[in-house]
């Protein structure tokens, strides 16, 4: 990992030593299982401490008094969420992933990190009942508003959603009542704290 992002990732909010430790064992779980089962391009150690930076430099911005689940659709390798479940083991997080292979890697890294926090479900988000989530994540998914609509079953009036986005961000919205579009680096986070 380059210093700076090193130094990037201790100046950010909750971070403590156990945090980058865990950060380690789940960087040589990627590697590990991407050698195998082609989880995600992302494989050296340079590239995953960037995506852990990635994932987590929102607890800069984010309002967390009034969260306690967090929803993340379409986990994938578990960018964000694995991340931020690390540094944040008071939120409750579901993981939504339909690929089986994820699933199972991210519930390998649930038990190797001791994530009580988290829980995976293999399922697509359409599908989830009875869940209501006070913040849902997504990145690289779809776009703003296919996103919106389909979660809208795990939402409700008070749920906000943090959209990791590129440079296209302004071009997907379109009813948005009350949000904000934070830059860092080439990433736009959508955070809409109100639909």
């Amino acid at each position: 990992m380059s210093i700076n992002t090193l130094n990037q990732i201790q100046s950010l909010p909750f971070i403590e030593d156990s945090h980058l430790e865990k950060f380690k064992q789940y960087k040589n779980l990627l590697q590990k299982w991407g050698k195998v089962h082609n989880l995600t391009g992302v494989q050296d150690d340079k590239a995953i401490y960037e995506n852990i930076l990635d994932s987590i430099y929102p607890t800069k911005f984010l309002e967390l008094e009034n969260i306690s689940k967090i929803a993340d659709i379409g986990s994938g390798a578990g960018f964000p969420a694995i991340p931020l479940a690390i540094i944040l083991p008071d939120i409750e997080f579901l993981l939504i992933e339909p690929r089986v292979k994820r699933v199972s890697f991210m519930n390998t890294v649930r038990l190797n990190l001791g994530l009580k926090n988290v829980k995976i479900i293999e399922a697509r988000v359409e599908d989830i009942e009875d869940y209501q989530a006070d913040l849902i994540l997504s990145r690289a998914v779809a776009n703003t508003d296919l996103l919106l609509d389909i979660s809208a079953n795990i939402s409700k009036t008070s749920t906000q959603y943090l959209l990791y986005k590129g440079q296209e961000v302004r071009s997907e919205i379109t009813n948005l009542k009350n949000y904000d579009i934070i830059e860092f680096g080439s990433r736009n986070y959508l955070y809409i704290k109100e639909i």
